[in-house]
């Protein structure tokens, strides 16, 4: 999530961490526990092992899933291989296309600029900008990035699809750094079709023929879809966005349509490629009535100075016209740390010791009224050790005493937001007596009566040599009506794996690690609508009265 505007954030200079030895995981304890909601079990078939709380959808069973992904695969890339490349610079609006070559250039926006801006794109409001240090590749590391574009239609869906590439990637956790506005040309359809719906999305690496690259070598950190803005995240006049009255009308907001993270990605038995789809239950789809906007980053895993890897970032979106039931997506998270000089803290991670279990919580109310569809799960899996959602307040879980905010312990950290507390000093030993506690708090039957368990989740990790990958594991909801001001409550449970972290490059344990704790809540709105928004549960996240909402595109 871009941190940018003050609200969700504090800004921290010179942080140091004192480290601690590692600490194995106690996930293995997650998988003796099942409330009737979830199990920790491999599973693939794009969302599908997300959540699907709606259990009517049929048509979403296993098999025709995977049928329908595996087909749509097919479908891209011949309408790829009918197109012709340009330039992408001549074709897309206000494009940011940027490779920093390892992870110390990242931070310190050390970057190279693949694709020229446009003059009319540059920013005309002058403010100190991180990005200013940004500076063409007059050295030549990559080859020029082109644009293929094409739409592939049939009877009941068009898929609008953006190919860009070839880019050049030698390992070393390298960062590729994208955003444009108007992904997929919207805007041009929207003329004479005013009411779209989107019901699928492809995004994803691919090789030059289009079969999809797995983690590793590439890792998506994120790929996001957005409300379309005059200013887009890397072009955001932060004098003017600051104001929130103002930012929610012109300027970048992570309120996400569409979302694909690293640990969205399948284990490598279960047919990985299938995982950059993400097909909604037949008949349903997020309504769109103006262009949308892109970005995002990609990482190549692999170890410094590795051979010469060519590959191409696609973005496909699958688009009715209807009839289709409309859904509403609101990213709901806590708060992390933010340095404007590091552009690391720019997604607003928390930080976990890696030396002992901990946990982290936050609450808040449903900021709007509907039907859970779908519970995407965001998290780095190598410190997670499960999620619980409860709806349920504080109170009701007796989240008290040394679960306050006023806690002194090993692992805070003044004014970083979101605060671990370690395990033991909540008066228990294992993370199985925790939520065997928490559970037996959560005694409602019926969902619909607070305190009850909605969401939990177990994590996967997937062994390729060495190192540890981030995969989907088990994330799944009970069926769940909510209504505006129902009280939520998130709480998850931290451990780092001790496996080695990320990548090659990446050997040394740190004292701390980075780690989300959100999710992306899919629902069929009471009223009809299709809405994108943000749930940003500020300060400790301790408190729904200072939570931040905001709503975009309401139709």
């Amino acid at each position: 999530m871009h941190l940018y505007f003050a609200l969700t954030v504090v800004i921290v200079r010179g942080l140091k961490f004192n480290g601690g030895k590692q600490h194995q995981s106690l996930s293995s304890e997650a998988q003796l526990w099942n409330h009737g909601v979830a199990t920790c079990s491999h599973t693939n078939d794009g969302d599908v092992s997300l959540s699907m709380a709606a259990g009517e959808h049929t048509g979403l069973q296993r098999a025709k899933t995977r049928e329908i992904l595996e087909q749509s695969l097919v479908e891209m890339n011949h309408c790829v291989a009918g197109s012709v490349a340009k330039e992408a610079h001549l074709d897309l609006l206000d494009p940011h296309v940027v490779v920093y070559l390892n992870d110390e250039d990242y931070i310190n926006f050390r970057g190279l600029r693949l694709v020229p801006e446009k003059k009319d794109s540059v920013k005309r409001v002058a403010y100190q900008d991180p990005f200013e240090r940004i500076v063409p590749d007059e050295i030549g590391v990559n080859p020029r990035v082109m644009l293929t574009e094409c739409e592939s239609t049939f009877p009941e869906f068009t898929w609008h699809v953006q190919r860009i590439g070839p880019f050049i990637s030698n390992g070393n956790y390298s960062w590729h750094q994208f955003g444009w506005r108007d992904v997929g040309h919207l805007s041009r359809r929207l003329q004479s079709q005013p009411d779209l719906y989107i019901v699928d999305r492809f995004l994803k690496t691919v090789d030059e023929s289009g079969k999809t690259l797995s983690n590793p070598p590439i890792h998506i950190h994120h790929l996001h879809v957005t409300p379309g803005q005059a200013f887009g995240r890397f072009s955001w006049p932060r004098d003017m966005c600051k104001d929130t009255n103002h930012y929610q009308q012109d300027c970048y907001v992570p309120a996400y349509f569409l979302e694909q993270h690293g640990e969205f990605e399948c284990r490598s038995v279960d047919g990985g490629e299938t995982c950059g789809l993400a097909p909604y239950p037949s008949g349903y789809g997020f309504h769109v009535r103006k262009a949308l906007d892109f970005e995002g980053e990609l990482n190549d895993m692999r170890a410094p100075h590795s051979a010469d890897l060519m590959w191409w970032l696609q973005i496909a979106l699958k688009v009715s016209s209807g009839p289709i039931k409309p859904l509403s997506n609101i990213l709901i998270t806590n708060a992390g740390l933010f340095d404007p000089n590091n552009q690391k803290t720019y997604e607003g991670y928390f930080m976990v010791p890696t030396d002992r279990p901990t946990v982290v919580w936050y609450s808040g109310r449903m900021p709007d009224s509907g039907r859970l569809v779908r519970n995407r799960w965001h998290v780095h899996q190598n410190v997670n050790a499960g999620t619980l959602l409860f709806h349920a307040n504080k109170e009701q879980l007796g989240l008290k005493g040394a679960w306050g905010s006023d806690v002194s312990h090993p692992a805070k950290i003044g004014g970083l937001g979101a605060q671990t507390l370690d395990l033991a000093e909540l008066g228990h030993s294992t993370f199985g007596d925790l939520k065997m506690s928490l559970l037996a708090k959560a005694s409602s039957s019926k969902t619909s009566q607070a305190p009850a368990l909605i969401c939990s989740g177990c994590p996967d990790l997937e062994q390729i040599g060495a190192f540890e990958y981030d995969r989907k594991g088990m994330h799944a909801c009970v069926p769940w009506s909510f209504q505006t001001n129902d009280p939520f409550t998130v709480i998850g449970f931290l451990n780092y794996t001790g496996a080695p972290l990320f990548a090659p490059s990446h050997r040394d344990i740190p004292p701390f690690g980075v780690m989300h704790l959100q999710f992306f809540w899919i629902y069929e709105a009471t009223d009809g609508k299709s809405r994108s928004g943000l749930l940003a549960a500020l300060g400790d996240g301790h408190d729904p009265d200072q939570n931040l909402t905001i709503f975009f595109n309401a139709v």
